[in-house]
C-alpha cells in the first residue's frame, strides 16, 4: 500500500470491509463442498453474526469519521473530496447487493448522504437512501429544463422530438415553480404527444435553508437529473436539435462501458495558469486522475472549454456519487463563489464532479464541430453559432444553440444549414469579421474541404424549421 493510501485509514477500512467479502465467500464454498444438502449451504449462525457485528462497526467507523470531521460550512472542494469518495466506495459496495452487508450498509450510505448533502431530504421525514431510491422507477427516459424564457425553443424540441423523429422514450419536463412556466405553456407542450410529464423541482427539493435556490438558472439542471424517475436520464438542453432518435445514445459504446456519456465543448479561447492549477489541484491523487488528463485539451492550455451540458447522459444507479457531488458544486453559495468566477454555468461541474469523486465517466470522442452556412466563397470554412455533434460512425447526430440565426434576437429568422465539419484542427473556431453576430465563429480547417448537409439532414431539419414556425 502507497504512502498517501496510509493516509486515508478509510481506504484500509474498505479494504477491510472487501476482505471480509472474500473470507465470507470462501466459507460459503468450502462449506457448500462439504454439505450434500443445498439447505446445508449456510454458514452457522453464529459465524454469520462475528461476520455481521464487525462489519458494522467497521461501516460505524467510517460514518463517526465523516460525522466528526467533515465540516458542512467549507466551500472549499478538497474539503469535501475525501468523504465524497468513501461515499463512492460504500455506493458501489452497495451495488454488489452482499446480504451479510446490505442492511448495516444501506443505514451507512443514507446517513453519510444526510451529512454531507443535507439538501437531499432537508423539509421531508425521508432517509436520503429512501430519496435516492424513488429516482429510479422508470428505466430511461429524457429530461428537459424550460422556463418561460426557453419555453419557445423547448416547443422546438418537443414537437420535434415526438412529431418528426417520433421518439417514444418517455419525457420529463422540468421547472422551477409557476412562475418559471405557466400552467397554459405546460398544457401547451403536453399537447406534443404521449407521455410528456411536468415535475415542479422546487416540490420535491424542499430547500428550507436556501442552500439550492432554483431555479438557480443553469444550476437546475443537475438537480433535474438527479430528481428525475429515470435510472437512465438523458438530458437535453431546451436550444437542442436532434437529427437521430435521440435513443441511439443509450447503444453508445462508451456509455455502456461507464454509465456515463459527455461531449467535449468547442475548442476556444484559454485558461489561465492559475484556474488549472486549481483544477488540478482538486483532482490530485484521485483515482482517474491520469486518464483525466491525458486526452484534455483544457489541460494543454487549448481550450477554455472542456464541456458542454447541452446533452449529458448518466445512469444515476451505476454513477449515483459522481451526480450527487455535481449537483454539490451547484448549490447556491458553491456556484456564486467557487464555480461562477472561473466557468461559464454548469458544464465542467459534470466532469469535475465526477472525476473528484472518483466516479468513473468518459466524453464522446473528439471536441465540438459546426454546422451553419459557408463563409463568403469558401469551401473549407462556415460561420456558424450552432456547435454540432456526431455520432459513433461518425455522422451529424445533434446540435446545440436552436434551430434559430440568432437565438437571443428571439425572431422569426432561422439559421441557414448548408455544410458541416467535425474534428478540425485545434484551434478551428475564431472570431470572424466576416461572420454576422456578435458570437458567431468561423469553423473549419484550410486543410480540407467541409461537407455540405446532405439531402436527407437538409429535408429533416427543412421540416423542423417549418413546424418551428
Amino acid at each position: 500500500m502507497n504512502f498517501y493510501a496510509l493516509r486515508r485509514p478509510w481506504i484500509i477500512l474498505i479494504i477491510a470491509c472487501l476482505t471480509l467479502l472474500c473470507l465470507v465467500s470462501f466459507n460459503l464454498i468450502r462449506s457448500r463442498n462439504l454439505h450434500s444438502s443445498p439447505a446445508d449451504i449456510n454458514l452457522p449462525l453464529s459465524v454469520q453474526e462475528s461476520d455481521r457485528l464487525l462489519t458494522r462497526e467497521l461501516l460505524h467507523i467510517l460514518e463517526d469519521d465523516v460525522r466528526q470531521h467533515y465540516d458542512q460550512n467549507t466551500l472549499d472542494l478538497i474539503e469535501i473530496k475525501p468523504y465524497a469518495q468513501k461515499f463512492t466506495a460504500l455506493w458501489n459496495l452497495h451495488l454488489q447487493k452482499n446480504d451479510l452487508l446490505d442492511g448495516s450498509l444501506r443505514q451507512t450510505i443514507s446517513n453519510i448522504g444526510n451529512i454531507l448533502y443535507p439538501w437531499l431530504t432537508a423539509g421531508s421525514s425521508n432517509s436520503s437512501m429512501d430519496f435516492l431510491e424513488s429516482t429510479f422507477t422508470r428505466e430511461r427516459g429524457i429530461v428537459i429544463t424550460s422556463g418561460r424564457q426557453q419555453f419557445r425553443l423547448c416547443m422546438h424540441l418537443v414537437y420535434s422530438l415526438r412529431t418528426i423523429l417520433n421518439t417514444d422514450l418517455p419525457i420529463e419536463i422540468m421547472y422551477g415553480g409557476d412562475d418559471d412556466l405557466t400552467v397554459q405553456e405546460r398544457n401547451l407542450l403536453a399537447s406534443a404527444g404521449d407521455d410528456i410529464r411536468f415535475v415542479d423541482v422546487k416540490k420535491i427539493l424542499i430547500d428550507p435553508d436556501n442552500l439550492i435556490e432554483l431555479p438557480g438558472s443553469f444550476a437546475i439542471k443537475t438537480f433535474s437529473m438527479l430528481i428525475s424517475s429515470f435510472r437512465q436520464v438523458l438530458l437535453i438542453d431546451a436550444d437542442g436539435v436532434f437529427l437521430q432518435d435521440p435513443k441511439v445514445l443509450f447503444e453508445n459504446k462508451q456509455y455502456k462501458d461507464t454509465g456515463t456519456l459527455f461531449f467535449h465543448d468547442r475548442i476556444f479561447s484559454r485558461k489561465p495558469d492559475e484556474t488549472i492549477a486549481l483544477v488540478k489541484n482538486w483532482l490530485k491523487n484521485t483515482k482517474y486522475y491520469n486518464d483525466i488528463l491525458k486526452d484534455s485539451l483544457f489541460f494543454e492550455q487549448k481550450t477554455g472549454h472542456e464541456m458542454e451540458s447541452g446533452v449529458v447522459l448518466i445512469d444515476k444507479l451505476r454513477t449515483m456519487s459522481g451526480l450527487l457531488l455535481t449537483c454539490h458544486m451547484n448549490l447556491k453559495r458553491q456556484r456564486e463563489q467557487v464555480i461562477k468566477p472561473i466557468f461559464y454555468g454548469d458544464k465542467e461541474t459534470f466532469w469535475l464532479g465526477y472525476g473528484i469523486s472518483d466516479t468513473r465517466f468518459q466524453f464522446a470522442e473528439g471536441y465540438a464541430g459546426g454546422i451553419g452556412r459557408y463563409r463568403l466563397n469558401s469551401t473549407t470554412h462556415i460561420c456558424s453559432l450552432q456547435l454540432l455533434h456526431v455520432d459513433e460512425s461518425g455522422d451529424p447526430l445533434w446540435i446545440n444553440n436552436s434551430l434559430l440565426d440568432f437565438k437571443v434576437a428571439n425572431d422569426d429568422v432561422y439559421a441557414r444549414f448548408e455544410a458541416w465539419d467535425y474534428g478540425a484542427e485545434p484551434s478551428s473556431w475564431t472570431s470572424d469579421d466576416d461572420c454576422r453576430h456578435p458570437n458567431e465563429f468561423r469553423y473549419g480547417t484550410p486543410t480540407r474541404n467541409i461537407t455540405p448537409v446532405n439531402t436527407e439532414i437538409k429535408g429533416l431539419l427543412d421540416k423542423m424549421i417549418h413546424l418551428a414556425k
